[in-house]
């Protein structure tokens, strides 16, 4: 049996494909759908009565969850009503992953692969795969439910890290173009993971887009000012430096920079570093300070 819960639920027994309006209800189906998160670990009745009714639970919510427990199993397996791929424990319910497969629990186990993987064209191929799974949103028949929310960030984290694997992968095997965009949908993910915009840096860099390279410096520096009003950090500093200096990474490409668009972003930068500067810092209480700033930005 195989429980997807990327998108919308659905069930694939040997009998069929079922989606969640034929699994018994809509608490049949939400029980499953927090039994499939669990990874087969076990999940007390007092804790799916807890997330299925909103920390309110009826009167008589024992006799009703085993209920919809027992509606559930026949839906999966009516040849076998009694356990339908859900185990009965001390208190409690888990899946039984011997039987059952759930893609979220496949994707993170192809996750830990690729994390311990030390090669970067085996790495990339498993994140790949990983990635291939994760289509749709999480628990898509749960997007109201608090539950569900937590379970759909803690699978955002995940994606910004399996993103930013492939990214570095892609740079290690000089496939710029499968760098930048991982690195992209990383940071689409989370504008502040600084290390996948470092990454994104030295792809654009080695891909002779120099000046894409500052300008991507320049974004993280207002993600990090507006978000957490602080500084990239010094690695960040050092490797915009070297940018500058035309070293940004290995293989970087000569010559294929356009000169107008590089001078275009290094104003842009000038202007962000001139507003940068605190009132009572300002030189000598220049009065034309603010007047060069709007210059900068009239020319960028």
């Amino acid at each position: 049996m195989q429980v997807k819960i990327f998108g919308q639920t659905r069930v694939v027994t040997p009998r069929g494909e079922a989606d969640g309006g034929r699994l018994g209800g809509v608490k049949s189906r939400q029980i499953l759908e927090i039994l499939a998160v669990s990874a087969g670990s076990p999940v007390s009745k007092e804790v799916l009565a807890d997330l299925l009714w909103s920390g309110h639970p009826p009167r008589s919510w024992t006799g009703t969850l085993e209920s919809y427990v027992c509606l559930l199993r026949r839906h999966l397996d009516p040849t076998s009503p009694r356990t339908g791929g859900i185990v009965t424990v001390r208190q409690g319910y888990l899946l039984d992953l011997a039987s059952v497969d759930v893609d979220l629990t496949t994707f993170r186990a192809l996750a830990r692969r690729a994390e311990a993987d030390r090669d970067p064209a085996t790495c990339l191929a498993i994140v790949l795969e990983a990635l291939s799974i994760a289509t749709g949103d999480l628990l898509a028949d749960e997007m109201q439910a608090p539950w569900a929310d937590e379970e759909r960030e803690v699978l955002r984290q995940e994606m910004v890290s399996l993103h930013g694997l492939a990214a570095s992968c892609g740079l290690a095997l000089e496939q710029t173009g499968v760098a930048i965009r991982h690195a992209r949908a990383a940071l689409r993910l989370d504008p502040l993971a600084e290390g996948v915009w470092r990454t994104l840096m030295r792809s654009l860099a080695a891909a002779g887009r120099r000046a894409e390279a500052l300008r991507a410096h320049s974004e993280v520096r207002r993600h990090l000012a507006d978000e957490l009003g602080t500084d990239p950090s010094r690695e960040t500093t050092d490797l915009y430096l070297d940018l500058l200096r035309g070293a940004g990474a290995p293989g970087t490409a000569a010559g294929t920079v356009q000169p107008r668009e590089e001078v275009r972003i290094l104003l842009r930068l000038l202007h962000d570093a001139v507003l940068a500067v605190p009132v009572g810092e300002v030189p000598d209480g220049d009065p034309h300070w603010w007047q060069t700033a709007v210059r900068l930005g009239a020319a960028s």
